[in-house]
């Protein structure tokens, strides 16, 4: 779950990344799948990176020990990318996992194209919930995550800040104020399905 923390002082405004990997993770494993690929939006560090050990997490809870993944730009082209060469990589793969939604929806496309269908052939799901999850056919499963009323969050508590007497709060004399976003929520929709072997 997310929530706004005292870091050194600093006020933050954060989002449950690692609970959203997770829950994906899961979806895949109660789905049944097993050979699952990743395609990360992060080598190191930030948001992608923290949901895919999220998503780590979920598999090896499940005994899950090896799966395939694959780095990639933030975008449709490089999810396609990404997932073309996983699934050349490994043609039993039964499932992608993908940071985000973009890629996700280039993983779809990469499938078409090397005649697969989804979810017959192979599951696909991102994180985010963007508008083009809902409109891309097959509709995409995702993990929603509270974008909106985390901005309204961030602009709520920097207003407070300024109001405040931040300032003392840095050289303890006030507290850093706390706000709580609410978890991110699984969204099930047709790019996800039991495996089906091949």
């Amino acid at each position: 779950m997310g929530a706004a923390q005292r870091a050194a002082g600093i006020a933050l405004c954060r989002r449950g990344f690692r609970l959203a990997g997770e829950l994906a993770g899961k979806h895949l494993l109660e789905l049944g799948h097993r050979r699952i690929g990743a395609i990360v939006g992060s080598k190191v560090s930030g948001i992608h990176a923290t949901r895919y050990e999220g998503f780590v997490d979920a598999l090896r809870a499940a005994g899950v020990r090896k799966n395939r993944v694959k780095h990639a730009a933030d975008t449709i082209h490089g999810g396609y990318t990404a997932a073309r060469a996983l699934l050349e990589a490994d043609p039993q793969l039964t499932a992608i996992f993908a940071t985000n939604d973009l890629p996700a929806l280039g993983a779809m496309h990469a499938a078409a194209d090397l005649g697969l269908s989804v979810p017959t052939d192979l599951s696909v799901i991102g994180i985010t919930d963007i508008q083009l999850a809902r409109e891309s056919r097959p509709a995409l499963t995702t993990v929603a995550v509270p974008t909106v009323e985390v901005a309204g969050l961030a602009v709520s508590l920097l207003r407070e800040l300024i109001e405040s007497s931040y300032g003392h709060a840095r050289r303890g004399k006030a507290e850093v104020p706390m706000r709580i976003s609410s978890a991110p929520k699984l969204v099930v929709r047709a790019s996800t399905d039991v495996p089906r072997s091949r």
